[in-house]
């Protein structure tokens, strides 16, 4: 099965927010580090927050957390809402078209997801909650063009 781009974006933004421990992430921190624009960041958010996946907290020193601890965030659920809507169950319906055989793959794949967390995919937090962060695209491309000995002009 393929999952769109918004679910996996979805799983990126918990993890990035398991990742953190109890420090809040911005979403212009998480825009940058999937590489996503901040209105698919935001769109992101509001669905996951709707869902009770994420916390947001507003205001100046405002930022996003998990509603609650990355291993009581399934990662079936979050498939589930991000592909058929806030209503989980809506997954079921949605198998009914394809018959027997697409519903039972369906249904073995979510089986699957339904034995992952949140907390099975983050990495440790490092040093009082820190990660270090990932460097600009422009940077990363210039280390890949110097590994790779294709030069970049600088600009």
């Amino acid at each position: 099965m393929r999952l769109t781009k918004q679910t996996h974006y979805a799983i990126g933004i918990l993890r990035l927010c398991a990742e953190a421990g109890d420090h809040l992430v911005r979403a212009a921190d998480v825009a940058h580090e999937l590489d996503m624009t901040l209105q698919n960041t935001l769109k992101s958010v509001h669905i996951l927050t709707k869902a009770g996946f994420l916390a947001p907290i507003r205001g100046r020193n405002g930022g996003l957390k998990l509603a609650r601890p990355a291993s009581h965030i399934r990662i079936s659920d979050v498939v589930q809402v991000i592909e058929f809507g806030s209503d989980i169950t809506a997954g079921e319906e949605a198998r009914s078209g394809g018959g027997p055989i697409l519903d039972n793959a369906f249904a073995a794949f979510i089986a699957v997801l339904d034995q992952h967390t949140i907390a099975d995919i983050a990495k440790p937090a490092i040093s009082k909650g820190a990660r270090p962060s990932k460097a600009p695209k422009a940077t990363r491309l210039k280390e890949k063009a110097t590994k790779s000995g294709t030069r970049i002009a600088a600009r």
